[in-house]
């Protein structure tokens, strides 16, 4: 896993590189709080980052808020390293945006404990958001078939009555060919419509179709969307 280090300290660096390395990991070193936050908002950006609390301009604390701010849904997992101990500064720390809190010294084996709490965190952000996302795409293909199923029907009524009608008829009335006409034009409106509201859609309203099972509301979500 790419872990992100952020010390000004050259020896800390070197102890935390050495460690994360053993263990399998890919560093990323940064000397200060500044190039910290330039790595963090790479598109490639390391999931899981180590940053001292104390550093010269942007320190880690400056660091995990300007996160928080950046991440409506925060990705990264923060871990803050300082010598501050007491009840207040592991409060503060946290309140900041940090998912975890280190003090200097630390062991070993409990920089890998809570290096693998927080891999096992990240795995589970990731499934979860993989649910979501999965189940957003189950509610929006539940709707786009309910909501398209009944233009469709009448595309194919309309197309099929008109269809035994010229097999069997050598006179169709006119009004009757531009009533079929209009009904299949209109119905492929209407699913033309339904698909590009789904693709506009930025905000979604469910509502109940059967037991226990919801669908997109397209009317709602394309009105919750244009506000």
């Amino acid at each position: 896993m790419r872990i992100l280090i952020a010390d000004d300290s050259a020896a800390i660096r070197d102890i935390l590189s050495k460690s994360l390395v053993s263990w399998g990991h890919e560093v990323v070193v940064c000397e200060d709080g500044a190039q910290a936050w330039d790595v963090l908002q790479r598109s490639d950006a390391p999931k899981l980052a180590i940053l001292d609390w104390e550093m010269p301009g942007l320190d880690g604390i400056s660091v995990c808020k300007k996160m928080v701010e950046k991440e409506e849904n925060k990705e990264t997992y923060l871990i803050l390293v300082t010598s501050r101990d007491a009840t207040s500064d592991i409060v503060q720390g946290l309140e900041a945006g940090a998912d975890d809190y280190i003090t200097k010294p630390f062991k070993e084996e409990e920089l890998l404990a809570r290096l693998n709490v927080g891999i096992r965190m990240l795995d589970m952000r990731s499934k979860l958001v993989n649910f979501e996302r999965l189940q957003t795409l189950t509610v929006t293909a539940g709707a786009a078939a309910h909501e398209i199923n009944q233009p469709l029907t009448v595309v194919i009524g309309n197309a099929d009555m008109l269809a035994l009608k010229l097999g069997t008829v050598d006179q169709i009335p006119s009004q009757d060919i531009m009533k079929y006409a209009v009904s299949i034009s209109e119905a492929g409106k209407r699913i033309s419509d339904i698909v590009k509201t789904m693709g506009e859609l930025k905000k979604f309203v469910v509502k109940p179709y059967v037991k226990d099972v919801y669908i997109i509301d397209f009317d709602a979500s394309a009105e919750a969307s244009s506000k």
